[in-house]
Parts: structure tokens; C-alpha cells; sequence
């Protein structure tokens, strides 16, 4: 290092070798990830002492470019940078209209980067955007484009999620990559990864970015019929927030049954095809509520309903009946359950469910151990095949079959994700803790157990969580 700080001269760099190690030297962080792009396919990471070092293993190139980069390497920041200019610099503050946009993507190996592509963006969601200071986006480009390669194919509408009432901001991403990895009868799962967002030149704080959840040849695939009634596919939604969408008709675009508003996403809503599937939802339920399972069977695709219920119910989501919940009705009326989704409010993040605890059945409890505070969110669905008395059975046989690997899996993703890029999570919520002074963002949380004040306080704390839920689980269905 002595002989490298005599060779350096003004502004530059220098590189050694040893033994087939590498080492750059430079008299600035611009300047040595210059270096590093020339010379070595290295990914360079800050360290948490501050310094910066040249990882072998990771094997990811950071390309640096425009006025966000000085804050980048001021902050650490690993993860690739979205910046989202807006059109004469106006401000993105409704769900309901998009707003012209310039957008790069930077922090990342050269041929992923991009620059100034034309784009549209606008607000997202529903109680994540309301009231809370880090918002959640969606994007629309002009052209298609398959973001970070982490797609099925090219598209032009992504999903930026803020994760504001998840101070790890993990519970969404560990949730869609099990489902990924492990539940193979859920035939559509988002891919998704984390970026840091810098919206006209500030910086918003480490996001996930998701493909939009929509019907394609990649994405959910049925067979919708315009001119069939009973022969076509449908891809449906629990909604709750269908009846106050002014855009959407009841017994058209939706209807409502036990308690619970299905949304209909097509472009070819009508009162003869809602009526259709209606009718079809009530002979479901109806044979659920029979508890015979051949004539269960004969609307549940089992293979999906199993994977489904037991990644709902070991992360012991709140919203599993609220929104965001997708389903597949194929013609002849079987159900196929898809797309996950909305796990914030997850895995120990809500007082509402059980206190927090661990313990506990929450998406599928049965008859006198349910919740009546929270009859909005739950399944009905999922509490009426518990109450027979052969799905557990199956849920115990399934849970086996995994074994030790949903908690390896969710504790691998967690552990991979943070030990990379460690910084942004920092960053993230130093910024989000000035916004816990509203009671909006307060309001799934209790006294006792509010969001602590570093990230690694949160981080343990949903560790442990999932491993007293993981024991517990194993336990009630009798697994070894």
C-alpha cells in the first residue's frame, strides 16, 4: 500500500498482482470503480467500516453515471440505482394519472445499465400509499423492457414496492423467492429484486422491484374466451377496495360473496359473465362447506390450494382475504391459485394477529379459534377446508415432503440478501424512521413492540420469528 500511495500522482490508480490477486489502488471512489470496470470483473462493496473492498465471489459490475452518483458512493449503496426523473420536475402525488418521466438505471454491470428512457410513472396501491411519506410507484415505459433481466420476457409496466410498514423490508421478497423456489404448484410467482429509487434527484430509499401481476404468455396464462361465457378462463382477485374503485361495477366488473368483494381482471367484463362466475364461487363454497372432498375436488386444483395455504400460513399473512389475493377459475370451474402477493404485514408485523406471535393457525383457523376483529382479512376459503377433516392431513403430508426447507430457504434468502448489501438497509431506514411519527405508519404496530431504531434489531427479530414459527408449525401438524 505504501509503495502504491508513492506511485499515485494527482488523480489516478494503480493495480498490483500477487499470486493471481488483484489489487487496485486509487485516489477516489470514482476513480477505483473506474478501474475496477476496466480491469477487474469484481463487484466493489463498502464495507461496514466504511472502506472499500474488491469481492471475487459476488462477480458484479458497478457502472456509475450522472448527478446521483456522488450521493451513491457518499451512502455506500450496492444495489442497482433506478433514477426516475420526472418532466419539468413535477411531482408524483396520484394513483389516478401518470406523469412523463426520463428514467436510468445505474450501479450495475454496463450492459443492464441504460439511460434517459422515456417513461411514465405514477402513484401505486392502496393503505401503503395513503398518508405515508415513502411511496410506492408504478412505472410504464414507452417501450418494452425487461428490467435487470430478472423477468419471463420484456414488458413496459414494473411495480416499485416501498415496504413502508416493514422495517426490514425483507418480508415481500422472502415470501415471493419461497414461493419461487419451493411451491411449484403456484404456476405464476413476480419476480422481483431491490433497487435504491432517486426520484428528481432525491433520494426515496431501497425499494423491491417486481414485475406488475397481469395475464400474458409469461405471466398468468389462461385461455379467455371474448365469445364463451362457460368455456373461458378467468383470472380473479379478492379486492376489497373494489367498491370504492369508481372505475368498476358491481355485477359487472365484481360481486360480493361471503363478505368478500371478487374482482374480475378482464377487458371483457360483463352482468352475463360475472353472473357466471358468481354462480360458480357459490357452488364452491357451497361444496366446502359440504367437507366431502370429492366434491371439493371437483373446483380445487389441490396441488396450488396446498403450496398456497401453506406459504400464506407460514408467514401467517394478515391480507391472505383482503386484496391482492389472485386466483385462476378455469372454464369448467376449477380454481387455481396464483401470483402471491402483499406480504408486509407479515410474519410477526402486525399486533392484530395474535399479537404478534409465532403460534397459532391465522389463514386457515378453525371454527372457535377465529379472529372476529379481523373477519375482513381473513380466508374463508382456506378456514372451510381446514374444517374438514382430511386437508390436514394432506397439509401434514406436503409439510413433510419440504422438510427443513422453508426455513433454510427463508433464512438463506434473508441472510444472502443482507450480507451483500447491508448498506442499503442501513440507509433505508435511517431515512424511514423520521416517518414513524405519523400515527398512519404506526397503526399495525403496539407499544410494546414498535419498529427498533437500527436495522439489525428488526432484521434478528424477524429471524427468530420465522424459526419459533417454523418449530411451531411442525409441531401442530405433526412433522419430524
Amino acid at each position: 500500500e505504501d509503495k502504491a500511495a508513492d506511485a499515485l500522482s494527482g488523480e489516478g490508480y494503480c493495480i498490483a498482482a500477487e499470486d493471481g490477486d488483484l489489487a487496485i489502488y486509487a485516489t477516489s471512489d470514482v476513480i477505483l470503480l473506474d478501474a475496477v470496470e476496466l480491469f477487474a470483473d469484481h463487484y466493489v462493496a463498502r464495507d461496514r467500516a466504511g472502506g472499500l473492498t474488491v469481492d471475487g465471489d459476488i462477480n458484479l459490475m458497478r457502472r456509475l453515471s450522472g448527478t446521483e452518483s456522488t450521493d451513491v458512493l457518499r451512502r455506500g449503496l450496492t444495489c442497482p440505482v433506478l433514477t426516475v426523473n420526472t418532466e419539468n420536475g413535477e411531482e408524483v402525488n396520484t394513483r389516478s394519472r401518470y406523469v412523463r418521466a426520463r428514467v436510468s438505471l445505474i450501479n450495475v454491470y454496463s450492459d443492464l445499465a441504460f439511460e434517459d428512457l422515456d417513461a411514465q410513472i405514477r402513484g401505486r396501491g392502496n393503505g401503503t400509499w395513503t398518508n405515508i411519506p415513502k411511496k410506492p410507484y408504478k412505472l410504464k415505459f414507452d417501450s418494452k423492457i425487461n428490467l435487470l433481466g430478472i423477468g419471463g420476457s420484456a414488458d413496459r409496466d414494473w411495480v416499485l414496492l416501498s415496504n413502508p410498514l416493514d422495517y426490514t423490508s425483507l418480508r415481500n421478497y422472502i415470501s415471493l423467492e419461497l414461493a419461487r423456489s419451493l411451491f411449484g404448484g403456484i404456476s405464476y410467482v413476480p419476480a422481483c429484486t431491490f433497487v435504491n429509487l432517486y426520484l428528481n434527484g432525491e433520494y426515496r430509499g431501497l425499494y423491491l422491484l417486481c414485475e406488475q401481476i397481469e395475464v400474458n404468455s409469461h405471466k398468468v396464462i389462461i385461455n379467455e374466451s371474448a365469445d364463451s361465457v362457460s368455456g373461458s378462463d378467468y383470472f380473479v382477485e379478492i379486492d376489497y377496495y373494489a367498491s370504492s374503485d369508481r372505475d368498476l361495477k358491481q355485477n359487472v366488473d365484481y360481486f360480493v360473496l361471503e363478505g368478500k368483494n371478487i374482482r374480475i381482471i378482464s377487458d371483457y367484463n360483463s352482468v352475463e359473465r360475472c353472473m357466471y362466475v358468481n354462480q360458480t364461487f357459490a357452488s364452491i363454497f357451497a361444496a366446502l362447506r359440504s367437507g366431502e372432498r370429492d366434491q371439493i375436488e371437483k373446483y380445487f386444483d389441490l396441488t396450488s390450494t396446498l403450496d398456497t395455504y401453506i406459504l400464506y400460513e407460514f408467514m401467517k399473512n394478515t391480507d391472505v382475504g383482503w386484496s391482492s389475493f389472485y386466483m385462476v377459475l378455469r372454464a369448467g370451474g376449477k380454481l387455481e391459485f396464483t401470483a402471491p402477493w402483499d406480504f408486509d404485514l407479515s410474519s410477526g408485523n402486525d399486533y392484530r394477529v395474535d399479537d404478534f406471535s409465532p403460534e397459532l393457525l391465522y389463514v386457515g383457523a378453525r371454527a372457535g379459534e377465529r379472529n372476529p376483529a379481523l373477519s375482513r382479512q381473513e380466508s374463508p376459503i382456506f378456514y372451510l377446508l381446514m374444517d374438514t377433516d382430511w386437508f390436514a392431513p394432506l397439509v401434514s403430508e406436503r409439510l413433510a415432503e419440504l422438510g427443513s426447507s422453508i426455513l433454510d430457504n427463508a433464512l438463506s434468502c434473508a441472510g444472502g440478501v443482507v450480507s451483500v448489501h447491508y448498506p442499503d438497509f442501513e440507509n433505508d431506514i435511517e431515512l424511514r424512521l423520521r416517518e414513524y411519527t405519523s400515527s398512519t405508519a404506526k397503526k399495525n404496530y403496539s407499544d410494546k413492540s414498535s419498529p427498533a431504531e437500527v436495522f439489525d434489531d428488526n432484521y434478528f427479530r424477524l429471524l427468530s420469528w420465522l424459526e419459533q414459527r417454523d418449530a411451531w408449525l411442525s409441531d401442530y401438524f405433526g412433522v419430524d
